[in-house]
């Protein structure tokens, strides 16, 4: 699991490393593919995606523990600083990087749909901003 953490988009920010400009991801394989239909068709959405919070909280402890990256991971758990429990919260020593997950079935994630992609984004971050008083009310 580190492997694919390490070779995300999200492994790569936590490691300094860059990405490629307009990169292009690879063809999931077969059982990857089947495995995150299931997960979207079962309802990861609206509060129920707490176990699959889990998991990526522990596989992302793992990955700091073998990459000697200094954050202790967090699921489902109320940030020190402001009300908000975001899915998993990477906490470093000045700094919380929070990860939101968004699970939808059918044809959710495709380029149609990046309207509604980028509302849920933007309303994400809404939240975010008015709870540090970044934003007014």
């Amino acid at each position: 699991m580190t492997r694919n953490i390490e070779r995300c988009d999200l492994g790569k920010y936590l490691l300094g490393q860059s990405k490629a400009i307009l990169e292009t991801k690879g063809t999931p394989t077969t059982t990857s593919l089947l495995a995150f239909q299931y997960l979207a068709e079962s309802g990861f959405t609206a509060g129920r995606d707490k176990a699959l919070n889990y998991a990526l909280a522990e596989a992302l402890t793992a990955f700091a523990s073998t990459q000697d990256l200094n954050y202790e991971t967090m699921a489902e758990k109320k940030l020190d600083f402001c009300p908000l429990i975001p899915d998993n919260s990477l906490n470093f020593t000045k700094e919380a990087i929070c990860l939101e997950y968004t699970w939808r079935a059918s044809d959710f994630m495709v380029a149609k749909n990046r309207g509604n992609i980028a509302a849920y984004c933007l309303r994400k971050l809404r939240n975010y901003s008015r709870e540090l008083g970044w934003a007014p009310e």
